[in-house]
């Protein structure tokens, strides 16, 4: 359900029910929302996801089977998630779908995984939608002490950038953070990635941080 998503998300959605949440909100061109919906139904929780009128009837169809109320709102993303905000009440816990810190630890467990089976790589690529996996892999990475790889991120710039990883990203280049310490190892990954034919895209039916 949603890719990566349900990491990140299906972890943020237990906590908020720890915290004595009722209801799941949230907004969604999609994967996000199917991944809140899925958590939700195995939680117990009922779910309300807003999307935009441009998700397609399948997506919508996919939320629904999963058991969530969905409702069409506005041309874009950033509209529906006004409305998704709107409709909080008291119980309520909204779960926005890539900026959150309780998303990235989720998804920080990738990194954990291949940090406990290896072998360690030389190199991370990511798409990067809204940024909400960047942040999860860039904390997985120094949780487990491995600063020192590189993460290469390809942006839809389509898309617009998480507003606390977009602040975070730029205290790192004022502090020189690994990622930009690395240019050498990054570019010869990026040769080894063209010369095997592989390329660092994103597929938005799958990586749509929305």
């Amino acid at each position: 359900p949603g890719s990566f998503k349900i990491r990140g998300i299906g972890a943020a959605c237990e906590e908020h029910l720890r915290a004595g949440a009722r209801r799941l909100v949230s907004s969604s061109g999609g994967n996000a929302g199917l991944a809140v919906a899925y958590a939700g139904r195995k939680l117990s929780l009922p779910v309300t996801v807003v999307v935009p009128r441009s998700t397609s009837a399948r997506a919508r169809q996919l939320l629904r089977v999963e058991g969530a109320e969905v409702i069409v709102d506005g041309p874009s993303w950033q509209e529906a998630n006004v409305l998704a905000l709107s409709l909080l009440a008291a119980g309520d816990a909204f779960i926005h779908p890539f900026d959150d810190p309780l998303l990235w630890r989720g998804h920080a467990t990738l990194i954990d995984g291949i940090a406990r089976c290896g072998p360690l790589p030389d190199a991370v690529v990511v798409a990067v939608g809204g940024g909400g996996l960047l942040a999860g892999v860039i904390e997985g990475l120094r949780r487990n002490r491995l600063g020192d790889i590189p993460v290469i991120a390809r942006r839809d710039r389509r898309r617009r950038v998480a507003p606390s990883l977009a602040a975070r990203g730029a205290n790192r280049r004022a502090r020189g953070d690994h990622q930009y310490r690395h240019l050498a190892r990054i570019r010869a990954c990026s040769r080894r990635l063209r010369r095997s034919g592989g390329e660092a895209r994103q597929d938005a039916g799958a990586t749509d941080d929305r």
